[in-house]
Parts: C-alpha cells; sequence; structure tokens
C-alpha cells in the first residue's frame, strides 16, 4: 500500500493548493480508490492525513509511509556550503613526511590550475627565443617562481592558503642520482618563504602533497626550478 500527497510549491515556499489527490492501491484486492479534498477537510480524508503550513513550509504527513517535505527549510538546505580544505599529513615509521599525503576539498566554488611557474626575466620572448634570463642562482629563482604563484593565485581569486598540491620540475645535476640531492632543489627556501607567507604549509607543519621530478632542461638554458600549482577557488 502507498499514498502520495501533491502540494504546489512557488520559489521554494509552498502554496495551499485548492485540491489535493490521494491514490490508495490495494495489493489484495488490485481496487483503487481516489480520494479528493480541500485543505481545511485534508485532515478528515479516510487516509486520516494532516497537512499543515506553517511560515512558509509545508508539513505532509501520511501514516506508515514516507515523508516528503520541501519549504524553506528545503531551499536552505540546497545552498552551497562554505568550502572546507583538510590537508592530511603523511608519516613513515611516525616520522612526518615534508610532503602530504592528499587534500579533499569540499564546498569549493572551482579549482584554479596555474601554469608551470618560472624565475624568467620580463624580457622573456618564447616566440623568438630571446630573453628571459635569470641572474640569480637556484635560491633566487625558488623565491622568484614562489612569489609569482602566490600573485597569480592572488589575481585569480584564490590564495596560497588554499593549495591542494604543488609539483616541482628540477633541474640537474644529481650527484648520487636522485633528484634531491641536486643543488637546485631547495626545500630550505621553500620553507622560509611558507614560513612568512602561509606557515601551515612549511614541511614541518602541514605542507600540501607535492611531487618532485627530476629534468634533464628547462625552457631556458639557465632555469633550475620550475613549479606547477593546483589550489581551490573559494566564494
Amino acid at each position: 500500500m502507498y499514498r502520495m500527497v501533491f502540494s504546489r510549491f512557488l520559489d521554494g515556499r509552498f502554496v495551499a493548493s485548492r485540491t489535493y489527490v490521494v491514490r490508495q492501491h490495494a495489493i489484495s484486492t488490485g481496487r483503487s480508490k481516489k480520494l479528493s479534498a480541500s485543505p481545511p477537510s485534508f485532515a478528515r480524508t479516510r487516509s486520516h492525513l494532516a497537512c499543515r503550513t506553517t511560515a512558509g513550509a509545508a508539513l505532509a504527513a501520511v501514516p506508515r509511509s514516507t515523508i516528503l517535505c520541501r519549504g524553506r527549510a528545503g531551499h536552505a538546505s540546497g545552498r552551497r556550503k562554505k568550502m572546507e580544505l583538510v590537508t592530511h599529513k603523511k608519516f613513515k615509521n611516525g616520522r612526518l613526511m615534508p610532503w602530504g599525503k592528499g587534500t579533499v576539498v569540499s564546498g569549493a566554488k572551482g579549482t584554479v590550475y596555474l601554469c608551470g611557474n618560472t624565475a624568467t626575466s620580463d624580457d622573456y620572448d618564447p616566440a623568438s627565443k630571446k630573453g628571459g634570463g635569470f641572474a640569480g642562482d637556484a635560491a633566487a629563482q625558488w623565491r622568484g617562481v614562489l612569489g609569482n604563484i602566490k600573485s597569480d593565485l592572488e589575481e585569480l581569486g584564490s590564495g596560497l592558503d588554499h593549495l591542494i598540491r604543488l609539483t616541482f620540475f628540477v633541474r640537474g645535476p644529481f650527484p648520487d642520482g636522485g633528484v634531491l640531492s641536486s643543488p637546485n632543489f631547495r626545500l630550505d627556501v621553500l620553507d622560509a618563504f611558507f614560513a612568512e607567507h602561509c606557515p601551515k604549509h612549511c614541511s614541518y607543519n602541514n605542507p600540501p602533497p607535492s611531487e618532485v621530478i627530476g629534468v634533464a632542461a628547462l625552457a631556458q638554458a639557465d632555469i633550475v626550478i620550475e613549479i606547477v600549482a593546483v589550489a581551490a577557488l573559494p566564494d
């Protein structure tokens, strides 16, 4: 046996309709009854239904049946939730790793995917392959790249606080064969930058997930680091 109640809504608010239609199917007999009632007498129908309207919300109660209610509360439940970003720490044998396990984002308006950032100079022209040099050493390039990422995220409506992921492309040499041995990998500069602008992302606090990839060359001969950032876009 099932019963259904149909009500009219306008802009998320209940509007009392003139008639309510209830169809009751009896499986044992195969018969079908159709009952109609106006709002004042709706509670006195055989199926003992009750319908009340309070402050723009409707409650339809049906004995031994599912209750479906929509009104102001239902409309509010469809609103966008406040963004929440949680970065989970990565541990090995109880030791905190300098990269996060993963970032879980909910309620974000969108996602910002930045291009690969390098510390090329303002005269960089990739089409003519002219300019783009950077006179600084690896540490200076890291600071320049991280500063670019901060500015780009803020310009696009996000920020360092909403970082989801980082990818580091580090140019060799690699003395022991691993990327972390390269003099161009500067975790100390990364931590110093975050300590100043967003302390929670320091490698000893709660760093975002990241990848470190070694490469033989980057866009220009004197570029030693390129970083790609992904961040959430809050409301």
